[in-house]
Parts: C-alpha cells; sequence; structure tokens
C-alpha cells in the first residue's frame, strides 16, 4: 500500500505495516514510531506517533471499529490527499 502523507509541508507520512495490533496503523517514516488510531472528540479521530507525539486529526465519519484495516487506510488516504 502507498503511504498516507499526512503533512505535505512537512513531507511527514505514515508507512502501511502489516504485523501491528488493531488500533495501531502503522510507520511513522520520520521518525518509525508507531503510530495509532484514537477517538478524540464527537466530531474527531486522532492518528498519533508513540515515539515523538505527531498528532492529526480527522473525521470521525471514518469509523475505527470497523475492523478491515485496509479500508480505514483507504479512507485515510483520501482523506488527508485531498484535504490538502
Amino acid at each position: 500500500m502507498k503511504n498516507i502523507t499526512v503533512d505535505r509541508e512537512t513531507g511527514e507520512s505514515i508507512r502501511y505495516h502489516g504485523n501491528v495490533s488493531y488500533n495501531c496503523l502503522g510507520v511513522h517514516v520520520i521518525c518509525e514510531g508507531f503510530v495509532y488510531m484514537k477517538t478524540v472528540s464527537e466530531m474527531h479521530n486522532a492518528l498519533f506517533c508513540k515515539a515523538c507525539g505527531l498528532r492529526k486529526l480527522f473525521p470521525s465519519t471514518i469509523d475505527l471499529t470497523v475492523f478491515d484495516r485496509n479500508r480505514i487506510w483507504w479512507e485515510l488516504s483520501e482523506y488527508f490527499e485531498n484535504a490538502q
């Protein structure tokens, strides 16, 4: 799968990693830390890196309770690609 670019200005992106836990989405390319998904409010969810603290909000319409990580990856890719 292609990387998700979460910030074009800084080039920050997330690399897919198949052997991680349910709420871990992938690896932050810059610091190699694991990136997790978290519900932060009724309107937003967030991606956050355990190693460096990167935090990127995205709409809660992207459902984190879906067990299909490929679907979540695709929806996040579409969101960040179109949001920038």
